[in-house]
């Protein structure tokens, strides 16, 4: 099955989230086309198709079983990418069946893990990485463990 959705399967599946809730996650991205690889082996993220110079400028996905919340890999400078190196702002955390082999993963597809698997109570296991482009990414699993 390939990666790539039409701009219609996308859009007609979105039904835009409450007001106040997350609507839209922006990934910043020296190489549009390597973030979009890294996304896709990971998480099994679909993009939208896109041609020409667009595709290099923003890879808009959909999320799997989350057709509310869309998100776009987007362009940035060199200069300001190492300005914020992924290290400020808010830490997304995605939920992943299991932490330890999504944080593999990450490692196998070119990331950096930060750091690895912790339990917070007894209900829910954590993991940090960084992309390919130096951005920060949480991934979790909740359940009793």
């Amino acid at each position: 099955m390939s990666s790539e959705s039409t701009q219609t399967e996308i859009q007609d599946n979105h039904k835009p989230p409450a007001i106040g809730s997350p609507a839209w996650i922006s990934i910043p991205a020296t190489q549009v086309s390597r973030a979009k690889a890294f996304y896709e082996e990971v998480f099994g993220w679909k993009f939208m198709s896109n041609t020409g110079n667009a595709a290099e400028k923003l890879a808009v996905f959909g999320i799997p079983g989350a057709p509310t919340l869309l998100g776009g890999i987007g362009f940035v400078e060199e200069q300001e990418m190492e300005n914020k190196k992924g290290e400020r702002g808010i830490v997304l955390y995605m939920r992943v069946e299991s932490v330890e082999g999504t944080l593999e993963k990450a490692k196998v597809a070119g990331g950096e893990v930060v750091k690895e698997m912790w339990v917070e109570g007894n209900h829910t296991q954590l993991g940090q990485f960084k992309d390919t482009e130096g951005n920060l990414v949480g991934v979790l699993k909740w359940g009793s463990f």
